[in-house]
């Protein structure tokens, strides 16, 4: 029987008890390798209020504390249908895959320096070195790239970086690695847990690979036109402020949304 070119273990726990979720998951993805060591851990979990537990419990749990890790805390998981709290675990194992992981802090701060932290850290640093040599280098071995980052959640006083940090992650490698992730209130890096961070992982690899897109979000009858912004924000839609056109769409009041995350209030 032919050998696969890569194992894709998932794992997943609903234990309230953050060291038993941890430990459940690891090892239920852990069972799914089966022909090759692993080269990245995904992590996602929901309703654990000691994430720093959780992490742990799952590094025991793999036995493998030299493998990078990536992750994030987030609303739920999906595993055959939407689970609301639990812990999923996903390890991709292949020797046609090299990853690494990197931790940037402070993002409200100084997000710029919290990429430059993230991207200047290791084995990670010269697919951001913005050197063309790089890329025909891996480009004549045959070679891709992949890349997840998780930024920080928008709050009530800080805006969402995470435009900003993905385009800085864009130009820095010159356009050559396309990104998957999303925004949460806590990251995974290897060993790392942290809030206001940004985390980055990237992936090189010979095999042949694709990504899929779906924003969760439904179409409506209302057809309106952005007439003004201001970077990434919109700022007037058909000549009217946004907030007030956003507001009669979805049947609320204005000052019912003033201030608050849209999505999550309506």
């Amino acid at each position: 029987m032919n050998t696969p070119l890569i194992d894709v273990g998932h794992g997943w726990s609903s234990d309230p008890d953050a060291a038993i979720a941890g430990r459940q998951a690891a090892r239920e993805a852990l069972a799914g390798v089966r022909h090759h060591a692993p080269a990245l851990v995904s992590v996602s979990a929901s309703g654990y209020s000691d994430p720093a537990a959780l992490l742990a419990a799952i590094r025991a749990g793999l036995d493998a504390p030299e493998v990078p890790l990536i992750g994030a805390t987030a609303a739920g998981e999906y595993r055959n249908g939407r689970c609301p709290r639990g812990v999923q675990v996903t390890i991709l194992a292949s020797p046609h895959l090299r990853a690494h992981a990197s931790l940037g802090r402070h993002v409200a701060q100084d997000w710029a320096r919290a990429v430059d932290t993230a991207t200047g850290d290791g084995a990670i640093a010269p697919y951001f070195s913005n050197h063309p040599a790089h890329w025909r280098e891996l480009t004549r071995r045959g070679s891709c790239v992949f890349g997840m980052v998780f930024s920080p959640t928008p709050s009530r006083h800080v805006p969402s970086r995470g435009f900003h940090i993905l385009d800085a992650l864009k130009t820095r490698s010159q356009w050559q690695i396309p990104f998957v992730g999303g925004a949460a209130e806590h990251v995974f890096v290897n060993d790392a847990v942290a809030d206001d961070a940004v985390a980055v992982a990237v992936v090189e690899t010979e095999l042949r690979f694709g990504i899929g897109l779906s924003h969760g979000f439904c179409a409506t009858a209302h057809e309106l036109e952005v007439t003004a912004v201001d970077q990434s924000e919109i700022v007037s839609l058909d000549h009217r402020p946004a907030l007030d056109v956003f507001a009669e769409c979805t049947g609320h009041a204005t000052e019912h949304l003033r201030d608050r995350h849209l999505t999550l209030s309506t």
